[in-house]
């Protein structure tokens, strides 16, 4: 009881270049104290690569906090906290012992969405801003997630709450004239090298990997037999009739169509055979299910084909009736340079690579982000025989009820 591991050769560095001195007792002291945990009363001491805490803190989730502070510097591999008492939550009784924290290690591929589906179940991707509000100072953004280790807080009946024991070394620079943070964390638990998720507008998220190669095989097959039954066709811009660069078809009881004639249009029917559009394949609908928080299923999936030349300009996906729905989006074959703005064009834009297997949601507030694809990345993925990049997109039209 209160003594919690870290690895010491990954953390924040609190000196400079490469001869990193080992961390003091003034040192980490500074460090904790800079997280504005209200961590005055709490004292530092350092035995070997032990750091000791003592004091009172004012509750649990300060507990953890601190011990993640100071755990996640460089140097350390220890942090023993049995001497670092919770204060009581009425005046003139004593301060008792925290309670043991549990812990939760993130693997490779995870983010909040997926922690939090773990944490509260399927479908519940949604609590993750609950996961995000526990961790802050340590997490500065729900868009950032790095292999380390979590600590459950003892606020949630079961370890949903969770704390964030990362390490970063971390440097700021600026991107498309807005400031950014540009941090690499270190996995506590695995030999390798992660880099952030960009920040992204609120309401839009990227789950890089979330498909698994063999989802992305099989999900490759279900478009074939979508293809064959409903055969890819050019769409054409309302108005001028120009030919977009991409190909496409649906699945599901609607499909997106435009034509000069009559425009973007919902319809149960393919534009060019006039049959009923096939199905959504079921590995689609579970993924909706995961990731949409919504209560009812995607009315249409969109199927676009990318050849290495195709781009998609900056659009906003507003045919739809309703927008409380979200818009899954998924990544099979090439990689593309995938760009989202806000929901104005005066906002600006942000640009990041999506690869096979990705799944990016608009949601709430980014439901109407503009957003296009600026570029195919040829002979990235070997997923498709003959290259190329498959982009699937769920969609719900109609009002429920």
């Amino acid at each position: 009881m209160g003594m919690f591991d870290f690895v010491k050769g990954v953390g924040k560095k609190l000196g400079f270049g490469d001869d990193e001195p080992e961390p003091t007792a003034d040192t980490l002291k500074k460090e904790l104290d800079s997280h504005g945990l209200g961590t005055d009363k709490v004292e530092v001491d350092v035995k070997g690569d032990t750091a000791v805490l003592k004091g009172v803190v004012k509750d649990q989730s300060i507990f953890e906090k601190a011990v993640i502070a100071v755990g996640n510097t460089l140097g350390v591999s220890k942090v023993q906290a049995d001497e670092l008492q919770v204060a009581a939550p009425e005046a003139g009784t004593p301060a008792a012992p925290a309670k043991q924290p549990t812990f939760y290690t993130v693997k490779k591929g995870d983010n909040l969405w997926k922690i939090a589906e773990k944490s509260y179940g399927k479908g519940k991707g949604a609590k993750h801003t609950i996961i995000f509000e526990a961790n802050k100072p340590m997490l500065t953004d729900p868009d950032k997630i790095y292999p380390g280790r979590f600590c459950a807080s003892r606020t949630c009946p079961e370890p949903h709450h969770l704390k964030l024991a990362i390490a970063i070394h971390g440097q700021e620079r600026r991107l498309s004239g807005r400031r950014f943070h540009s941090m690499v964390a270190f996995c506590l638990f695995a030999d390798q090298r992660i880099k952030l998720m960009l920040v992204l507008p609120i309401g839009v998220r990227h789950m890089p990997g979330y498909l698994s190669r063999a989802v992305q095989e099989a999900l490759v097959e279900e478009v074939r037999q979508v293809v064959q039954e409903a055969p890819l066709f050019v769409p054409a811009m309302p108005r001028t009739g120009k030919e977009m660069s991409v190909r496409m078809t649906n699945c599901g009881p609607l499909g997106w169509v435009t034509d000069r004639e009559h425009g973007y249009r919902y319809q149960p029917t393919h534009p060019v055979t006039g049959t009923p559009w096939p199905p959504i394949p079921d590995v689609l609908l579970e993924l909706w299910c995961e990731v949409s928080a919504y209560p009812h299923p995607p009315e249409a999936c969109l199927v676009n084909f990318y050849s290495p030349d195709a781009k998609m300009g900056l659009h906003q996906d507003r045919d739809e009736i309703d927008f409380s729905a979200p818009v899954v989006s998924v990544s099979l074959g090439d990689d593309c340079l995938f760009r989202v703005g806000q929901s104005t064009r005066e906002g600006g834009t942000k640009s990041f690579r999506l690869k096979s297997g990705d799944v990016v949601v608009l949601g709430g507030e980014g439901r109407l982000c503009f957003h296009g694809v600026d570029r195919i990345y040829p002979s990235t993925s070997a997923l498709l025989r003959n290259g190329g990049r498959i982009n699937l997109t769920l969609r719900r039209v109609t009002c429920p009820g």
